[in-house]
């Protein structure tokens, strides 16, 4: 095995670039904001897609842009290098409430804006949004029941509206190919093809009319950095560096309008087309999808042209992961504690896996891919590496032997691809899955997954089943009445009452889905988007209107560890050892164990816990799993697409426990749930196999938007050759088991404990809290203290 460390010329360019960008502080830039509200009051009359699209085009033609001294990848989000820009037009009300804090957030990372910046928000672009953003006209549709369990934190439907659309992999691969110029010219053929005598043809007439002004705009937006490059070049004096900035304005000049020629220009060219998405819509987790292959057939010319060396192509490829981890997201304050602010955009990158014909695909560029990522540490993208059976020993290791240092997801091709073709992807495109976001395998550049669409608290169900469609403190109904459940005399009559409990916020979630979709669609479509991505030219469609060859929902579920756990403590206290009644139960629940400790340790004790290779409590979390499954099941978005579910929570399940009471597993009230896919923290007895074990068990190949498992390892574990083929060895045996996903954290906790007590000597200190990267001192102390709080293993 060759380690990253023994064969590469590090890229000290790189360091510095990425040294620069942590350096800085995190500023607000209105830029986009305030073009996106004078274009919008120039429009007033025009189509919504017509109105997006010089929107667009204003933002793109007008905003300020620079390249920075060193940079071979170029062009930015915003006018600032760690700025982030504002999205009104999706929501603008937070804004008004956080506009005083914004440069004092106590919690997180402040936010930098001037008093004239503020001004022009609250002055023109604050009034402007007031009541026409999406939220607001969302919001009308929207029942006041809905609301109410949301208020609650049942659930969180909104996912999509802070910012805009997002959970898709882009159409890099096909805008990059082809170049925008043909894009256009396809977009004008449709349009010149169509019956307009057709009414259906004169909404696909629009979509095609935006088309062309975007791709223009993004061709634009492009030309200017050639420009600027020459001009930076006739003032530099450095000649290395005006030769730079000269090939820097040659390939502006020539992509993305252009197919590109060799590697370098394939980069930057994927690099703009990513760029004029995320300007055009502020959508989290908006991916990159599978670059060791897309840009493999450019890297391998170059290679035989000898125009290229892979240390200068490792570069190249660092450069851009280091423009990806510079595009900010600026959330409202109550939503901002459970993320650093750096990378903060959750794009997901994947290498490895295998190609149409099952077979592996591991190339150079992927050794190259996983050697910058580990050489940077940095905390975007978020790495995704695609392992399988046929996977090559010696990169399973070296990528074992980055995940020391570095932190990235590792995924197993079989699961996954049943997934994928249990959603109705056929085999062949099922094997070329690209995940989005943390952990959701959708298609590459085809599908609008929309896979992170809301939040659902799995615990709630046992809670509602408890107390009839109530929450524990008040006579309401929130639901609906399931039977008093004091007079249950089985144990499967209280489970009947869980699955009914379940169904009915299943259905209030897709109607309120559903309200968000309609008026994404009506009035803030994304036609750059929409030109890449499959079959939207085709159908004349954008992706919000159901345009893309494939079309889906995904729901994410919390705290199934919890669930499972206290439908275990239920099923074993009340109905079968009967140490308590159910209406005993319900009051020392209410009462948060006060004066019933002991009932409390029998909870966390005696009763088996998922995660320990228990079929007891093991069987109770399959159980969720598939009623949840079942729950969604036969569903439909305004897209045609099904709805998908999964197991994971980014620290939604921090929060979600506020409400709750104390809960049969042993929880206390207000207390935080368990993360994602993972054990309640402090209840894996069996170490990791234990806990690889119970998860394999669930039918993760209904969970159709994945899983997220994390793990955390003491270094001791996986120091030398022999431990580092036993890790390896684990991680094949899981997902061999029908694992699906697992991330690690490799590192002391006594570190967490000490960067949270002196942050200053841990400035850098990344880690994997979710299915994503953040820097553990900009987290909020209650999110750092969950992360402290997970089960160091020390033994396999």
């Amino acid at each position: 095995m060759v380690l990253a460390s023994e064969r590469i010329q590090h890229s000290i360019r790189t360091e510095k670039l990425l040294e620069k960008s942590l350096s800085r502080k995190y500023q607000i830039c209105i830029e986009r904001a305030k073009l996106l509200t004078e274009s919008y009051k120039e429009t007033e009359s025009h189509h919504p897609m017509i109105r997006i699209a010089k929107a667009l085009d204003k933002i793109l033609s007008e905003m300020p842009i620079f390249i920075q001294k060193g940079e071979l990848i170029v062009g930015n989000r915003t006018s600032k290098t760690l700025g982030a820009p504002l999205f009104p037009e999706i929501y603008v009300d937070w804004m008004s409430h956080d506009i005083e804090s914004f440069s004092t957030r106590q919690k997180t990372s402040p936010w930098l804006i001037s008093e004239d910046e503020k001004n022009i928000l609250k002055e023109l672009i604050i009034p402007y949004w007031k009541g026409k953003d999406l939220w607001s006209r969302a919001n009308k549709l929207i029942p006041r029941y809905i609301k109410n369990l949301e208020s609650n934190l049942i659930y969180v439907i909104q996912n999509e509206v802070f910012h805009g659309i997002g959970h898709l992999v882009h159409g890099l691969k096909t805008g990059m190919n082809e170049g925008l110029l043909e894009r256009k010219r396809k977009a004008q053929h449709y349009l010149n093809e169509l019956d307009l005598t057709n009414p259906e043809n004169l909404k696909k007439s629009l979509f095609y009319r935006a088309v062309s002004t975007v791709c223009d705009a993004v061709i634009t937006f492009s030309k200017r950095h050639a420009e600027l490059a020459k001009k930076l070049a006739e003032e530099e004096g450095d000649e290395n560096r005006k030769s730079e900035l000269l090939r820097i304005a040659e390939i502006c000049e020539r992509v993305p309008a252009y197919p590109p020629r060799n590697f370098y220009e394939a980069i930057q060219s994927i690099w703009m087309i990513y760029l004029g998405g995320c300007i055009e819509s502020g959508g989290l987790a908006q991916s990159v999808g599978r670059i060791d292959q897309f840009l493999y057939p450019y890297y391998k010319k170059d290679i035989e042209n000898k125009a290229i060396t892979p240390d200068f192509a490792r570069e190249l490829i660092e450069c851009f992961f280091v423009k990806l981890n510079e595009t900010t997201l600026l959330f409202p304050e109550l939503a901002a504690s459970g993320a650093s602010n750096a990378g903060g955009l959750f794009q997901n990158v994947a290498i490895g896996g295998m190609d149409k014909d099952g077979n592996d695909v591991t190339n150079e560029l992927t050794h190259l891919c996983l050697e910058a990522f580990e050489h940077l540490k940095c905390v975007s993208p978020h790495l995704s590496v695609r392992i399988h059976k046929n996977t090559p020993k010696d990169f399973l290791l070296k990528a074992c032997n980055a995940a020391k240092t570095a932190s990235f997801g590792f995924f197993g091709d079989e699961t996954n691809i049943k997934e994928m073709l249990n959603k109705g992807y056929p085999l062949e495109e099922a094997r070329c899955y690209a995940p989005v976001g943390c952990v959701e395998s959708t298609g590459e550049g085809d599908t609008f997954g929309s896979t992170g669409a809301c939040f659902l608290n799995l615990l709630a169900p046992v809670i509602l089943a408890l107390f009839n469609g109530r929450l524990h403190n008040s006579k309401k109904l929130l639901t609906i009445e399931t039977g008093d459940s004091t007079k249950f005399s089985t144990f499967d009559d209280f489970l009947e009452a869980f699955e009914k409990q379940l169904k009915c916020l299943a259905k209030f979630i897709v109607q309120g889905i559903n309200a968000y979709d309609i008026v994404h669609a009506e009035y803030m479509p994304t036609p750059f988007t929409s030109a890449t991505v499959k079959d939207c030219l085709e159908k004349g469609l954008d992706v919000t209107q159901g345009g893309a060859k494939y079309n889906f929902t995904g729901t994410l579920g919390v705290g199934i560890g919890n669930a499972a756990n206290s439908l275990a403590g239920i099923k074993k206290a009340v109905f079968e050892d009967t140490i308590v009644t159910m209406e005993e139960l319900l009051k020392i629940l209410k009462n948060n164990f006060r004066k019933n400790e002991h009932i409390r340790q029998y909870l966390i004790n005696k009763v088996p816990k998922f995660g320990n290779d228990d079929e007891y409590a093991d069987s109770l979390a399959n159980f969720v799993v598939n009623k949840y499954h079942e729950a969604f099941k036969g569903y439909k978005n305004l897209r045609g697409g099904n709805f998908s579910t999964s197991l994971q929570s980014t620290t939604a399940h921090i929060f979600m426990g506020i409400f709750l009471p104390a809960t049969p597993d042993g929880r206390k009230a207000e207390k935080s749930l368990s993360d994602a896919c993972s054990p309640t923290n402090a209840t894996e007895k069996n170490g990791p196999t234990g806990v690889f074990n119970s998860v394999a068990k669930l039918d993760l190949d209904k969970i159709y938007n994945g899983i997220v498992l994390n793990m955390i390892l003491t270094p001791s574990l996986v120091e030398g050759k022999e431990q580092l083929e036993k890790f390896a060895e684990m991680l094949k045996v899981y997902f061999q088991l029908g694992g699906s996903h697992v991330q690690f954290n490799i590192l002391n906790v006594d570190t967490l404990k000490d960067a949270q007590e002196n942050p200053e000597k841990y400035p850098n200190l990344t880690i994997r809290i979710a299915g994503y990267n953040v820097l553990f001192t900009e987290l909020d102390k209650v999110v750092q203290n969950d992360v402290i709080r997970r089960t160091e293993h020390s033994s396999f």
